[in-house]
């Protein structure tokens, strides 16, 4: 662990309710007085005798999720990250802190402090900073029960009541041109915590995304064009929507048991195909929370 920030909690009560929120881990401490502590995101930390809070700043393997509840946290963790020169990784976690809801005085504060530190990110990076901002473009926040997955370089952005995890996040960019992949896996809010940890996914969500450099004629058009990109399908289409900015389908698989909705976008110079993919019995049993899925799902109006 290199130069571990400290997040300072006054002995006393509120010393004994952070205790009552984490629970000991068997990992071994960074020094033998300090008890090792993991949040209910998962995140390990350390506490001294004084009840001060350490971060390791290391990065963590896949996507972060940063939650609202643990803000603290992950301020201090952003800060640590871009300390132990892991910059990328850093500034996502500020920027996820940015993107939480103020839903009380402890997300207010970590939304100013992690203000504050992207503030001085800029003025230390200069020219650089533009280029890992673009590389700092997804995250992934829960605030509320709701988590949210936010692409601001694309512009994009899902609201689901449920668990997400990120499988997978791709890009390549030719001139004015470029293409954007992104999927993951959603397991349905059921009321219950323990069947959630033990569920198997409910639905793959996949999302494609292309920006040229001139905007879309028409989402006819733009249909068109992923028709030809994704190649044939078995999909028997229902469609729901059709305007000048959108069409959705709901759909069934004509050879195998899968069932979900499909949507084209226009989005300034972007086109977007949006599929949520799900075994036809789980499909047809929960239709109306699967269409929460794509109702959750947004652009940002007039963005590139």
């Amino acid at each position: 662990m290199r130069n571990p920030s400290a997040i300072t909690a006054p002995v006393g009560p509120i010393l004994v309710a952070i205790l009552f929120m984490f629970w000991s881990a068997p990992i071994s401490s960074q020094m033998p007085d300090w008890v090792t502590v993991r949040d209910r995101d998962g995140n390990t930390m350390f506490m001294d005798r004084n009840g001060r809070i350490y971060c390791d700043g290391d990065p963590r393997p896949g996507f972060i999720r940063v939650s609202a509840d643990n803000a603290s946290f992950y301020l201090h963790q952003g800060a640590e990250l871009i300390r132990n020169h892991y910059k990328r990784e850093g500034l996502t976690v500020l920027k996820s802190i940015l993107a939480l809801p103020e839903k009380d005085e402890r997300v207010r504060k970590a939304r100013e402090g992690a203000s504050a530190l992207v503030n001085a990110f800029v003025k230390s990076e200069g020219d650089r900073f533009d280029s890992l901002n673009a590389q700092a473009s997804l995250f992934h926040i829960k605030a509320d029960g709701i988590e949210s997955v936010i692409n601001d370089k694309y512009g994009y952005r899902f609201d689901i009541r449920g668990r997400v995890a990120i499988l997978k996040s791709s890009e390549r960019k030719t001139g004015q041109s470029g293409y954007h992949g992104l999927s993951f896996s959603v397991i349905l809010e059921t009321g219950s915590p323990a069947a959630a940890e033990e569920s198997a996914s409910d639905a793959l969500v996949a999302l494609d995304v292309e920006k040229f450099p001139e905007r879309a004629v028409s989402v006819a058009r733009a249909e068109d064009h992923w028709r030809k990109t994704l190649g044939a399908d078995t999909f028997i289409r229902t469609r729901h929507r059709f305007d000048e900015q959108a069409i959705e389908y709901e759909f069934s698989d004509a050879k195998a048991p899968y069932g979900g909705f499909e949507a084209i976008y226009l989005a300034g110079r972007k086109v977007i195909c949006l599929r949520i993919i799900s075994p036809a019995q789980k499909f047809q049993a929960q239709t109306a929370k699967f269409r929460e899925i794509l109702k959750g799902f947004s652009t940002v109006n007039g963005a590139d």
